[in-house]
């Protein structure tokens, strides 16, 4: 299933200010894909097994993440913070990972990192178009009920210029829940990766 939310919004004509049109589509349709290139033997199952909600009241699936929103900036960051709630009788490990993104020119200067309980990862820069897939932002572990929040963030340096206006960057995060075997001397099982999509962001 594919569920699109696009939002436009535009900004005066200045050298340094971007503006933004984001598609905050929750791409399901990626799941095996993305199971794949993360971890081949891992078997995937329903994503129901992970709730998510975006002010940690109202529970839902994928349609609770919001859209990232606003214009980004030479020094400013667009995030989209949820909460992801553990919802089986097993601990595991939930772990963000850097989606299948992509970018008009390796010169547009832009990074992501992510952010779990506002602890953050390490930076990512996708200026030069050297960062891979599957690349892990950041990770913690999450027992039977509990919740991490998780903020998504795609920034740009203070010293991007006039190479990263009229470019754009379609940023990509992947969501994987990895459970404890219950099995003696078994390994463990991813059993849940979602795969979202941020959509577009336009140098103006």
């Amino acid at each position: 299933m594919l569920r699109v939310m696009k939002t436009t919004i535009s900004a005066p004509g200045s050298l340094k200010r971007l503006t933004t049109a984001i598609g905050g589509a929750i791409l399901a349709l990626f799941l095996a894909a993305f199971g794949a290139l993360v971890n081949p033997a891992a078997a995937h199952a329903d994503p129901s097994v992970l709730e998510y909600s975006a002010d940690n009241e109202n529970w839902g699936g994928l349609e609770q993440i919001p859209a990232i929103t606003g214009q980004l900036i030479p020094n400013g960051e667009l995030t989209s913070t949820f909460y992801a709630r553990n919802q089986t009788e097993q601990g595991g490990e939930l772990q963000v990972y850097l989606g299948n993104w992509s970018k008009t020119s390796p010169d547009m200067q832009v990074y992501v990192r992510v952010e779990i309980n506002d602890a953050s990862g390490e930076l990512v820069d996708l200026t030069d178009n050297s960062a891979q897939p599957g690349t892990e932002l950041n990770a913690i572990r999450v027992e039977p009920g509990e919740t991490a929040k998780v903020t998504l963030v795609v920034g740009m340096p203070a010293e991007a210029g006039n190479e990263s206006q009229n470019e754009s960057v379609n940023p990509a995060f992947a969501l994987d829940f990895e459970v404890d075997d219950t099995t003696p001397g078994g390994g463990n099982g991813s059993v849940d990766s979602l795969f979202g999509s941020l959509g577009n962001i336009f140098g103006s």
